[in-house]
Order: C-alpha cells, then sequence, then structure tokens
C-alpha cells in the first residue's frame, strides 16, 4: 500500500522511526492489527477496502482560538500496485507510475509522477508509524475492556514530556477489536499550542480481497480515455499536468 494523500490531516514526525523495540502485550497487538491490514490481496484484480471516517477539532485564529469541527468520509481502495481514495472533495488515484488528484468542485485535475522509494503514506501506514513513535515514548499504558460495542478493547497511551512537547501530541487511544484482529477507531488529543484540538479516525468498514473494483486496470484509463482525451464525465476539467517531461 503506498500512497501520498496530503488531505489527509495526520501530524506524524516523518522519519522519525526509533531503534527502541517495545515488547509490551499492548505494543504487539496494535501490530498486529497494522500487519494484517498492511498485507495487501494477492490477486491482482482484488484490494483491501477501508471506509473510514475524520473528524478534526481545530483553533480558528480569526475567531479567538474557537473550536471548529470539520468531518470527512473516505473510501480507501488498496492493492500490491495502487491506492484509489474517495472523499467529498477529492479523489486520488496512484499506481506505480503516475499520480491523479481530481477535484470535481473546482472541475480541475492534476497530474504528477508517482514518488518512489517512498515508504507507505496511507492512512493505516501513517497511522503505524505513528504508533511506533507512540509506543516508543509512552509514559503511560492501560487497557480498558469493553462489552457491546463493535470494539471490545481500548488502550490508552500517554506521552513522555519531551515526545509530547516533540509531537505536540498530549494521548491517543486505540479501539480493537481482539478477536478479528481490526482496528475500530483511532482519537488523538493534541497539547495547548497545537493548532488542532483532536483527531477522530472511525474506520466503519474493512473488507479483505475486495472485488468492488477493477485494480488491474491502471489509474490513467480511469481518467482518459486516450493520451490527450479525458472521458466524458471529465470532459470539461481543466487538466494541470506536472509530471517531469
Amino acid at each position: 500500500m503506498k500512497s501520498t494523500f496530503r488531505y489527509i490531516s495526520v501530524c506524524i514526525a516523518t522519519g522519525l522511526l526509533l531503534s527502541f523495540k517495545p515488547v509490551s502485550p499492548e505494543f504487539t497487538e496494535i501490530r498486529d492489527v497494522f500487519n494484517r491490514l498492511n498485507t495487501a490481496p494477492t490477486p491482482e484484480k482484488e484490494s483491501t477496502l477501508i471506509r473510514y471516517q475524520v473528524t478534526s477539532v481545530s483553533k480558528s485564529p480569526e475567531k479567538n482560538g474557537t473550536a471548529i469541527t470539520n468531518k470527512s468520509t473516505f473510501e480507501l481502495f488498496a492493492s500490491r500496485k495502487q491506492n484509489r481514495v474517495y472523499s467529498q472533495d477529492m479523489i486520488v488515484l496512484k499506481d506505480q507510475e503516475t499520480t491523479f488528484a481530481i477535484l470535481p468542485s473546482r472541475k480541475m485535475i492534476y497530474i504528477s509522477d508517482a514518488v518512489t522509494g517512498k515508504k507507505d503514506e496511507n492512512i493505516y501506514s501513517r497511522l503505524r508509524t505513528l504508533q511506533d513513535t507512540i509506543f516508543g515514548n509512552a509514559e503511560q499504558v492501560t487497557t480498558q475492556k469493553v462489552k457491546e460495542q463493535p470494539h471490545d478493547k481500548i488502550i490508552h497511551i500517554t506521552l513522555n514530556k519531551r515526545m509530547s512537547g516533540f509531537l505536540g501530541i498530549k494521548k491517543i487511544q486505540y479501539y480493537i477489536n481482539s478477536s478479528d484482529k481490526t482496528l475500530k477507531r483511532v482519537f488523538i488529543e493534541y497539547g495547548n499550542g497545537n493548532p488542532l484540538i483532536s483527531l477522530d479516525y472511525v474506520f466503519t468498514q474493512t473488507v479483505f480481497h475486495c472485488k468492488e473494483q477493477d485494480m488491474s486496470i491502471p489509474v490513467k484509463k480511469l481518467v482518459f480515455q486516450s493520451a490527450k482525451t479525458a472521458l466524458p464525465v471529465y470532459a470539461d476539467y481543466k487538466v494541470i499536468d506536472n509530471r517531469k517531461k
């Protein structure tokens, strides 16, 4: 699963993978969840489908720090060679060669080269990177068991003062269904100096070996019917090609 979704606002210090290797049961359980999610389907046509909602609460500089809440819903189809993300505001289609960012409200299509050699940057990979850093600098880890919920366990983590100040994150909670090893929710609470107050990821559906979309079709064929002619649905869109010639 490899893609760059800049509009998914996860505050992560990239490249901060520590040599510290936590071995706590909580870390092991969360790592198992991410390992399963990052295992791409073998058949070329299949994908892992993830439907999720992101709720961000931030401080408005124009309104004396008044809290502003924004909600976005996403669909991610991830295969070995492609990622396709759909939201209310944007469609991002990426394979190993090209990335298409489509903005329906502005009737714009941005084309760029796929960045090769980069680590995974889809939603689960970003959260996994954050998870590694969190557990490497956890001051307190507690587990809460719950009943009659999509999840049966909540892992609460408080960061040490040094890393909390560096990342701007105060606390994080993982909501897990331990029976089928799925992640149901991640809630991140930020510190006072951060313009973000919280980010709440709710994962409503995960489908392994999904056949809803044929992932063997190159993403350019989802946008263009020929080299310079867009599909009818995008016929009146302006195309901005930022690829290196």
